[in-house]
């Protein structure tokens, strides 16, 4: 697009110079080129705002703020309820419990007796969540329990024995 000799200025006045500059991109409406530049500049700004503004307003998390009440519990009842977890934790798996020394038809299976066993819970609060091979004869099982308003989880592996599968 070239600039039509009506749109320089001729003369040496500062006025005519500003006036006729200003007006320049009203005189390039009346192109085709002009009309399509003046589009494309405004769609460019309308998208810039839009993502202006959604940048403007962080996302405001819906639940993971906890509740008023549960930040107001007494900090010796949270002391006690970490203490038992931490023991649960350290203690021994059950003894004598023929489910978790049995060996097992399945990875799961095995990794679930254990693991409640090992937790203190009942077999039926445990879920396998994933199972993933780690070697010849051998398998990961992540496993989860649900107790006491609690989830715990762990990762458990078992190994296949002529008996079955069992965590060694």
């Amino acid at each position: 697009m070239s600039v039509s000799r009506e749109a320089l200025p001729t003369g040496t006045d500062g006025a005519q110079a500003v006036r006729t500059l200003l007006l320049l991109p009203v005189k390039s409406l009346q192109t085709e080129r002009g009309r399509r530049l003046v589009a494309a500049l405004g769609l460019a700004l309308a998208l810039q705002g839009m993502v202006g503004l959604m940048f403007a307003n962080p996302d405001v998390p819906s639940r993971a703020v906890t509740p008023a009440a549960a930040v107001r519990a007494a900090p010796a009842q949270q002391a006690g309820v970490a203490q038992a977890a931490t023991d649960r934790k350290l203690a021994p798996p059950a003894k004598g419990g023929q489910d978790a020394a049995a060996g097992h038809a399945k990875p799961q299976d095995a990794a679930i007796a254990w693991f409640a066993a090992h937790s203190g819970v009942p077999a039926g609060s445990v879920r396998a969540l994933q199972q993933v091979a780690a070697g010849e004869g051998k398998a990961k099982v992540l496993v989860m329990a649900e107790h006491d308003g609690r989830i715990d989880t762990d990762e458990v592996t078992v190994t296949r024995t002529k008996a079955g599968w069992r965590v060694r």
